[in-house]
């Protein structure tokens, strides 16, 4: 947790530390931007507990799941399976609102989320609308 002193360029984290205004912060921290698809998925941890769901989005370095069973556990590593790759190992980095981010412990090549996306592009939201006569 970060609280702002009442000096506008200073923030104090709550171990004590402070940064000055020079210092950098980065609210996002990925150096490859996510990409959008559908792709269903399986993670299991070591335990064997599961989770089932959807990526949404995917990056070399994670992804973004819609959890529709089980609850993935913060920080746990989990082999995750999906589009008929290799079972990838991954972190839960966050949770939130039944979606969770993950990171993969070794990142996809470029060519392998190229691949991903086009084969499983994203779902687009359609409404049905009567045919003009």
């Amino acid at each position: 947790m970060v609280e702002i002193d009442s000096c506008p360029t200073k923030l104090k984290a709550t171990s004590g530390a402070e940064m000055s205004q020079t210092d950098e912060v980065q609210p996002n921290r990925r150096s490859s931007s996510r990409r959008e698809t559908h792709v269903e998925t399986i993670m299991k941890d070591a335990k064997g507990s599961f989770c089932r769901g959807t990526i949404d989005d995917i990056s070399e370095e994670g992804c973004a799941i819609t959890i529709r069973h089980g609850h993935p556990v913060l920080e746990r590593i989990y082999s995750i399976k999906f589009a008929n790759l290799e079972i990838q190992a991954g972190f839960v980095a966050w949770t939130q609102d039944g979606k969770a981010g993950m990171g993969f412990l070794a990142p996809l090549h470029p060519s392998v989320v190229d691949s991903i996306v086009a084969r499983f592009p994203p779902v687009e939201d359609t409404i049905t609308h009567p045919t003009p006569r």
